[in-house]
């Protein structure tokens, strides 16, 4: 079980791929500093969509589910269903806490 302030493990990938964005790591530096007690998923910070906010309950990190797939195909050479099997076995099933990340369906194919 994670501890706060610590992440989520991602499979390691191959270092030449992984890449990391500007945008998102000032994305990143904001999110540690508005919210300290967020967790956040080690490598996936190209994934992050926002902060989700529930009443009643701490701000989480929310991640797009199929970037979040799509980055295991591309960096870690997954098959696409290896990476939905990873995904629900290791993201979706790693229930943390309350502050376990959530994961958005965008859904923008429909808007």
């Amino acid at each position: 079980m994670l501890k706060k302030g610590e992440t989520m493990k991602k499979p390691k990938c191959n270092k030449s791929k992984c890449k990391k964005s500007k945008g998102n790591e000032n994305l990143v530096n904001t999110i540690r500093e508005e919210y300290p007690d967020t967790m956040l998923m080690d490598g996936y910070d190209d994934c992050i969509v926002g902060i989700c906010t529930r009443f009643g309950m701490e701000p989480v990190v929310a991640y797009d589910r199929e970037k979040v797939l799509m980055q295991m195909v591309k960096q870690d050479g997954m098959t696409y269903e290896e990476a939905i099997e990873f995904f629900e076995y290791n993201q979706i099933g790693a229930w943390v806490g309350e502050r376990t990340p959530v994961f958005i369906d965008t859904l923008n194919e429909y808007l």
